[in-house]
């Protein structure tokens, strides 16, 4: 196996043992938060969310990777200081799309309509470095030599967007998802800097959790009013907040073709579970099944133990991303069940019926009111009460 499907294989299953943002108290992360005094620039702000996700993944990993960084950094800043000019031929557009194989639906429509040229490209396209680079690299090391992890990630995705800055000569970058990474704030602050505004747009589900503390950026697109309040108790005050639902997560259903879909009462969408919990999952759909309801089981995209759920759940009972589309999926169930996923609140804003599983893991249900899921907010049914209820005959 070669090291790229390894780390494939097991990185999903050391983040699922991981679950560190149902592991660390919401108090805890709040003391600590509060403990910070008003960062005095965006650099400070980005600093600021490293020290925050140093909560999360912990002393140990963080020494690693700094120690690795030490030897990284030097070696980087010399191959870096080399790439002075792009060879390639400058296309100009307004607006870059940097969702790093994200599909453009991912992005909300009023963009396109605001910027009518738009790219979608990836922020490793290339690497350039120049005066601006050089400055910005040279402020980080003043400040936070000690922290070289910080500077090597930065440094790196900074010279990321110095090429597409320098190649397609843009307006606005728009990024998806970026409010997870520390270098968010650093990035719009490079971007101020280069006269270019830096956006972002929602990916997944947010909850209260300091990984996403003082990010900041020019324009953030979210997907309900909920997000906002969350954002500003995580001290993450963008410039402007603006909700908009992208077509990714509003299914227009008139758009899927219906041709050789097989339709169900509810779909379960599963979330990386471990064997424990899938055998438990099981159990209710079969009870769910004795009660005359259709339910099938949808894999998530980066199931690494296929051929498990097949045996715990029967091969005709699943259904495969790869196969089937994410809105043909929608579409052709009532109702869907997840714990956390961010298909619950899809479901919700398409007009499905929507059943949060307090069932599988009770103690992660209980952890996700204090950690602020929206969907708890949106009255979803219960699959306690769901697996209780007969399907009613048409």
């Amino acid at each position: 196996m070669c090291m790229q499907n390894y780390l494939k294989t097991i990185i999903p299953r050391i983040l699922r043992k991981l679950d560190r943002p149902f592991k660390i108290s919401i108090k805890r992360q709040k003391k600590y938060l509060a403990s910070f005094r008003v960062p005095r620039d965006l650099i400070e702000n980005s600093y600021f969310q490293y020290k925050c996700q140093k909560l999360f993944w912990g002393s140990v990993y963080y020494f690693f990777a700094n120690l690795a960084s030490c030897f990284l950094v030097p070696i980087t800043h010399a191959k870096l200081k080399k790439l002075t000019q792009s060879n390639t031929t400058i296309t100009p557009t307004e607006l870059l799309l940097c969702g790093d194989e994200m599909p453009p639906n991912i992005f909300p429509e009023t963009l396109f309509s605001e910027y009518f040229k738009n790219k979608n490209v990836s922020a490793f396209e290339g690497e350039l470095w120049g005066k601006t680079e050089e400055q910005l690299y040279k402020e980080m090391l003043s400040r936070y030599k000690y922290s070289p992890f910080f500077i090597y990630k930065n440094m790196v995705k900074m010279a990321g967007y110095a090429y597409l800055i320098a190649n397609h000569m843009p307006k606005a970058i728009a990024a998806c998802g970026a409010e997870f990474t520390y270098t968010s704030s650093f990035l719009t602050e490079y971007c101020r800097r280069k006269g270019v505004k830096h956006y972002n747009t929602m990916h997944g589900e947010m909850f209260y959790y300091i990984l996403d503390a003082f990010s900041v950026f020019d324009r953030f697109y979210v997907w309900d009013e909920h997000y906002i309040y969350l954002q500003k108790q995580l001290r993450a005050d963008s410039n402007k907040y603006i909700v908009a639902v992208p077509p990714s997560v509003k299914v227009n259903f008139g758009k899927v073709n219906s041709s050789d879909l097989t339709y169900c009462d509810y779909k379960y969408y599963l979330q990386l579970q471990p064997r424990k919990k899938m055998l438990i999952i099981a159990k209710q759909i079969e009870k769910l099944k004795l009660n005359g309801f259709i339910v099938f089981v949808r894999l998530h995209p980066r199931t690494v133990n296929v051929e498990e759920v097949y045996d715990i759940f029967g091969k005709e009972n699943v259904e495969s991303p790869q196969k089937v589309s994410f809105e043909a999926s929608l579409k052709s169930t009532d109702g869907v069940i997840a714990i956390n996923s961010t298909v619950l609140f899809q479901a919700y804003v398409s007009g499905k019926k929507y059943v949060l599983d307090d069932v599988s893991e009770p103690k992660k249900t209980e952890k996700l009111k204090e950690m602020q899921y929206i969907m708890l907010a949106k009255k979803p049914m219960l699959l306690s009460i769901l697996e209780k209820l007969k399907k009613e005959v048409k």
